[in-house]
């Protein structure tokens, strides 16, 4: 069962833009994570929260490169 607290609105780090649906959720070690993209600039982000359905960190994704934590 998926907690409602770990779909919420999501800014994109890169310009704000609200996005209140991931592209994907999936478990990561302790993590839940959520893969969005934003439909205004169309950064490629991922949120991770905790056991608790406390967001912890996001990570920027940039094709070519490594992740960069945002």
């Amino acid at each position: 069962m998926q907690s409602s607290a770990y779909i919420i609105m999501s800014k994109c780090p890169n310009c704000g833009n609200s996005n209140n649906k991931p592209v994907k959720t999936w478990k990561h070690g302790i993590f839940t994570a959520n893969a969005h993209i934003c439909g205004n600039c169309k950064t490629e982000y991922i949120n991770y929260f905790d056991k608790k359905e406390k967001h912890k960190f996001t990570i920027k994704v940039q094709k070519g490169k490594s992740y960069i934590k945002a």
